[in-house]
């Protein structure tokens, strides 16, 4: 590749800047195109008025990507290159691309009164559900067996953003397990459901003290925002209806329940 490429990726907000700088690794150029736009196609945009971060993809060059630590050298992935910039190593994963991505939205998402959360989401009549819990609890199984009735909009990470006084639901470009299709579209929040399994489906109102104990153990943050952001996943909260939520297997029983609580009650 002899000039330089620059696309547009838009999530939760923000608009990423993505150069592809000239390079000697046509193969590793093409590969690195291929993680950037799979599952991400509908993320691109065209050249926005306001940039709000860059990523930049290199070659590798020399000492510039390497960490001395006890004589042993250690080969990074990407730099930081000021406060709002990225240097990428074109030879990376999929795998260390979204831990790139993760890194950047969660600052991003502290700056703007968002934060992100390990929980799966889908929307009903426009509206997000949370579903929240441990690992192995079932994120990714409720939101299958739903999605007749339902769009998926996450199986792993979400990003939540306080929009005047409603929360707002946004997809991430970050990978997912299952495959769920992007968009830019943002959902307001109308539940949260602390998972676990159960023989039958049973759906109560939880106490927001202990509801929040739990969710701040998802919580995705740095240590420098951690203050910031546990204080605002608390406020948020308080105005959000949780519900401790039992599920079985049973795909019919568990859209029912879904039914029924997107009718028991109205957001603003």
């Amino acid at each position: 590749m002899k000039k330089e490429e620059v696309y547009y990726l838009y999530s939760c907000e923000f608009a990423i800047k993505i150069v592809f700088s000239p390079g000697e690794f046509p193969q590793a150029q093409n590969r690195t195109r291929n993680i950037l736009f799979f599952n991400r196609k509908n993320l691109f945009i065209s050249e926005p008025k306001h940039i709000d971060y860059e990523i930049n993809f290199v070659d590798f060059k020399g000492d510039s990507f390497l960490i001395y630590q006890k004589n042993i050298s250690y080969m990074q992935c990407a730099r930081r290159v000021g406060t709002k910039k990225t240097e990428v190593y074109y030879h990376l994963n999929e795998t260390q691309f979204n831990i790139i991505l993760v890194d950047i939205f969660e600052e991003l998402l502290a700056q703007h009164n968002g934060f992100l959360l390990h929980a799966s989401a889908t929307a009903i009549d426009g509206k997000a559900l949370l579903f929240s819990g441990p690992s192995g609890v079932g994120k990714s199984t409720i939101v299958k067996l739903i999605k007749k009735i339902s769009l998926p909009l996450s199986d792993d990470l979400i990003a939540v953003k306080k929009i005047g006084k409603k929360l707002m639901v946004y997809q991430t470009p970050f990978a997912e397990k299952n495959v769920v299709q992007k968009n830019t579209h943002s959902y307001p929040l109308h539940a949260i459901l602390l998972l676990k399994h159960d023989k039958k489906c049973t759906l109560v109102r939880s106490d927001s003290l202990v509801a929040h104990d739990q969710l701040l153990s998802q919580l995705i943050v740095k240590k420098n925002n951690a203050k910031l952001q546990k204080r605002r996943l608390f406020s948020s909260i308080a105005h959000i209806a949780l519900f401790d939520y039992g599920f079985s297997l049973n795909r019919k029983s568990v859209e029912q329940s879904m039914v029924s609580l997107m009718n028991s009650f109205r957001i603003p």
